[in-house]
C-alpha cells in the first residue's frame, strides 16, 4: 500500500477509536459525571479527528469537528452548562460526525497522482459512494440520495444492515436516481466503474448469523 494511503487509513481506524471514547464520554456525563477529566477526554476526540481530517483536507469533517469543538470548549470554560438537552444535541452530533467520517471513507474515487493529499474528492472525482445504514436508512434514502442525484454520482450503494440487503442506485436525473436494484443474500454486485469487478452480498456484509 502507498505510504500516504497507508497513513490516511491508519486515521481512519483511529477515527473509529476516537467515536467511541466520544460516546462513551457523554454517555458518562449524561450519568453526572461532568468533571475536567471527563470533558476534557471528549474535547480531545473531537479535537484530534479535526486535526487529522484537517492534514487530509477533508473539509467537511474539520468544519463540523471544529463546531463540535467550540461548543465543548464552552463546556470547559464553564459559559456552557451540560444539562440533559444539550448532552442529548450533542450525542446526536456524535451520530452526524460519524456519518461525515464514514462518506469521507466509503467512496470509491478516480485515481489521482496527488492521493487526494492536496485537496479531497469533489462529486466528480466519485465513481461509487457507499452508505452504510443501521438505525439511519431512512435519512439516508430520503435526505442524503437526492443530493448524491444533484451531484451527478453515478452510482450509490445503500447497505442496509438490518434488512442485510444492499440497495443499488444508479442513473441520476435532477434530485432522484431513475434505476433501482435491491440486492439480497445470494445475490451479486458489479460497479459500473469496474465491470470486471463482482461481489457477492456476503463480501460486503459477511457471512449470514
Amino acid at each position: 500500500m502507498d505510504h500516504m494511503l497507508a497513513i490516511r487509513d491508519t486515521f481512519f481506524q483511529e477515527c473509529d477509536e476516537l467515536l467511541a471514547t466520544l460516546e462513551t464520554g457523554l454517555a458518562t456525563m449524561e450519568e453526572g459525571d461532568t468533571s475536567s477529566e471527563t470533558v476534557n477526554a471528549v474535547f480531545r476526540a473531537v479535537h484530534s479527528i479535526k486535526g487529522g481530517a484537517g492534514a487530509f483536507k477533508l473539509h467537511d469533517l474539520v468544519t463540523f469537528a471544529h463546531a463540535f469543538e467550540t461548543t465543548l470548549d464552552r463546556v470547559r470554560s464553564g459559559t456552557l452548562i451540560p444539562n440533559h438537552d444539550v448532552l442529548k444535541l450533542m450525542l446526536r452530533a456524535v451520530d452526524a460526525l460519524s456519518d461525515i467520517v464514514s462518506a469521507s471513507r466509503m467512496g470509491v474515487v478516480r485515481w489521482r497522482n496527488d492521493h487526494y493529499v492536496d485537496a479531497q474528492p469533489g462529486p466528480r472525482d466519485v465513481l461509487l459512494l457507499i452508505e452504510v445504514a443501521i438505525s439511519s436508512l431512512r435519512s439516508d434514502r430520503e435526505r442524503k440520495l437526492p443530493l448524491y442525484a444533484a451531484a451527478r454520482i453515478p452510482e450509490v450503494w445503500l447497505v442496509d444492515l438490518d434488512g442485510a440487503r444492499v440497495v443499488v442506485y444508479r442513473a441520476p436525473r435532477g434530485r432522484r436516481y431513475t434505476q433501482t436494484t435491491v440486492i439480497e443474500r445470494g445475490g451479486t454486485l458489479t460497479p459500473i466503474a469496474f465491470p470486471d469487478l463482482t461481489l457477492t452480498l456476503e463480501d460486503v456484509l459477511g457471512p449470514a448469523a
